[in-house]
C-alpha cells in the first residue's frame, strides 16, 4: 500500500508540473563560433575569407535532431566583393547571425534549420569617377551530389532555382537580376541594390504540410509578396532573440513586449505597400496547445483556413488583414498579410477558450484542485488504514 501511495503522489507531482507549464527543452540554438576562419553553428557551418569574400563548404545539418548533414555549396564567390582601399570585410557575429560587409557587397548567414544565406550588392559605385549602379556577379558552385534547375523565372527576374539531391531540397531566390546555370555553377548577375537568397528545407522530419507551406512562402518571397521571414527564439533570462531574413530592406521588425504566452512586435516601414510577414515562434515562448489570437494595432485579425487565402489577399491588395497558422509540434508558423505599412503593432497571444467544460479542464487551476483533492483522499485513506 505504501508503494501505491508513493505512486499516486508521484503522479500528482507530474500533473502539477504539467499544469505549471513545464516543457522539455528543445535544445536552444547556441549561435556561431569561429576558429581559423571557420564558422560553426547548430545547423550551419562554412569557411569564410574576409579578403576575397569567398565562402567554402557551406553545409546544413540537422542539429540535435540527427546526424545528417549536406554540403550545399562547394564555394560561393563574389566577383567584386571589396576594393584594395577598403581591404578586408568587417565581420560581426551576434548569436545566430553572421554578417560581413565590404566595399561592394555584404553577406548574411543565419544559423537556422533552413540555413538562410543572403548576398546583397551595393546600390551605387564609382566607375571612372562617375557614380553609377553597381554591378556584380555571384557564383554558387554546388556540391557534386546536387543539381540545379529553374523552378520559375523570367529574363530579369524574379527567379526561383531548385537545388535538389537525395532526400534534399532547397532554393535560390532572386527577386530581380539574371541567372545562368552551367554544369554545377549558378551565376547570378546583380545590378544596383539587388540580392540573392539561399533558403533550404530542414533536414529533419517535418510536420504534415510543412514542406509545401515553406515552399509557397519561398515562391511569394521571390515575387515580393513576402517582405520578411522572422524567427523568435528564447534566450537566457527570459529574453527573446529575433532573427530576420528580410526580402524588403526598408522593413524593421523589433520586439515591443514579450510576456508569458504573449508577444508584441513593432513593424516600421517607409514603404506603404502591403506584404506578408512570415513568423516562426518557438513553442518555448507560446503555448501551442492553446487557442492562438492575432491582433494588428489592437484589432483581431481574421484567421484564414489556408495559406492560399492570405496569398490571394496580398496579391489583390485587399484592405483587410488576414493570417494563417500552422502548428508543427515545436513551433508556431504564422503568415500575416498586412495591407498597409507605416508603424504597426502585431500581437500574438495564446489564450484559453472561454466556454465549455473542455476549456475549464485546460486551466491549471483545475489540475491544482484535482491534485489537492487527490492528496486529501490519500490522507483520508492513510487515516482509515491506521484505524483499521
Amino acid at each position: 500500500m505504501r508503494g501505491m501511495y508513493r505512486g499516486v503522489i508521484a503522479t500528482l507531482m507530474a500533473v502539477l508540473l504539467l499544469a505549471a507549464g513545464t516543457t522539455a527543452q528543445m535544445g536552444k540554438n547556441k549561435g556561431f563560433t569561429e576558429e581559423d576562419h571557420i564558422f560553426i553553428g547548430t545547423f550551419v557551418s562554412f569557411e569564410f575569407n574576409s579578403t576575397s569574400g569567398n565562402i567554402t563548404d557551406y553545409t546544413l545539418t540537422a542539429g540535435e535532431k540527427g546526424p545528417r548533414s549536406v554540403r550545399v555549396f562547394e564555394k560561393v564567390t563574389i566577383e567584386n566583393f571589396s576594393t584594395p582601399e577598403m581591404g578586408e570585410a568587417q565581420i560581426r557575429t551576434v548569436g545566430a547571425v553572421f554578417k560581413a560587409v565590404a566595399a561592394n557587397a555584404s553577406i548574411k548567414a543565419i544559423d537556422s534549420p533552413v540555413g538562410h544565406l543572403k548576398v546583397a550588392n551595393r546600390g551605387l559605385a564609382t566607375d571612372d569617377g562617375v557614380l553609377a549602379e553597381a554591378r556584380n556577379t555571384v557564383n554558387f558552385t554546388l556540391d557534386p551530389s546536387l543539381t540545379a534547375t529553374v523552378k520559375s523565372g523570367t529574363p530579369e527576374g524574379p527567379w526561383v532555382i531548385n537545388i535538389t539531391g537525395e532526400n534534399f531540397r532547397s532554393f535560390l531566390i532572386i527577386s530581380a537580376g539574371s541567372v545562368e546555370i552551367q554544369d554545377s555553377v549558378i551565376s547570378v548577375k546583380l545590378v544596383g541594390p539587388q540580392s540573392v537568397h539561399f533558403h533550404g528545407l530542414p533536414l529533419f522530419s517535418m510536420a504534415a504540410g510543412e514542406a509545401a507551406f515553406r515552399e509557397k512562402l519561398v515562391d511569394q518571397a521571390a515575387l515580393g509578396t513576402v517582405a520578411t521571414m522572422v524567427e523568435l527564439r528564447p534566450e537566457a533570462e527570459g529574453k527573446v532573440e529575433i532573427v530576420e531574413a528580410s526580402f524588403r530592406g526598408d522593413l524593421q521588425v523589433t520586439i515591443q513586449a514579450a510576456l508569458e504566452n504573449r508577444l508584441s512586435l513593432q513593424l516600421i516601414s517607409s514603404d506603404p505597400r502591403g506584404a506578408i510577414l512570415a513568423l516562426e515562434i518557438s513553442g518555448e515562448l507560446i503555448r501551442l496547445d492553446r487557442e492562438i489570437r492575432v491582433q494588428l494595432d489592437g484589432k483581431e485579425v481574421w484567421q484564414a483556413p489556408a495559406l492560399d487565402h492570405v496569398v490571394e489577399a496580398a496579391a489583390l491588395g485587399k484592405a483587410q488583414p488576414a493570417a494563417y497558422l500552422l502548428k508543427t509540434g515545436e513551433s508556431l508558423k504564422l503568415s500575416v498579410y498586412i495591407p498597409h505599412f507605416s508603424t504597426r503593432t502585431l500581437t500574438v497571444e495564446a489564450v484559453y477558450t472561454e466556454s465549455g467544460w473542455a476549456a475549464f479542464l485546460l486551466r491549471p487551476v483545475f489540475w491544482i484542485l484535482l491534485g489537492v483533492v487527490a492528496a486529501m483522499g490519500v490522507g483520508v485513506l492513510a487515516v482509515l488504514r491506521k484505524r483499521g
